[in-house]
């Protein structure tokens, strides 16, 4: 891509997982200062979808939230846990993210 085209283009990361990131505030500065639009943040278990929740509030208008269940991460007991709370809180975020096709293969 020319360099021009380049600097034109806007860009979304669709697929992070920000609750493993370090410094999440630098990094999202970053982001934003190479021309990175937002954020869809993909997540897999009960713990990460709640943190994504909280990081998506906090940077509401940039981070976008995927809640996930993803057969790998999660023990059996965490299933129905997980199921439930992805339920209750589906009207918060902008797509399910891992949901274990892959586990299918």
């Amino acid at each position: 891509m020319e360099k021009e085209k380049l600097e034109e283009a806007r860009m979304v990361d669709v697929h992070a997982h920000l609750d493993e990131i370090e410094d999440l505030s630098r990094s999202l500065q970053e982001a934003k200062a190479a021309g990175v639009m937002g954020v869809v943040a993909v997540e897999m278990d009960i713990e990460s979808n709640k943190k994504i929740l909280k990081i998506a509030e906090e940077n509401n208008g940039y981070v976008y939230p995927a809640l996930g269940h993803h057969p790998w991460e999660m023990n059996e007991k965490e299933v129905e846990e997980n199921l439930s709370f992805i339920q209750n809180h589906i009207h918060e975020c902008v797509v399910l993210g891992k949901i274990g096709l892959t586990s299918c293969l």
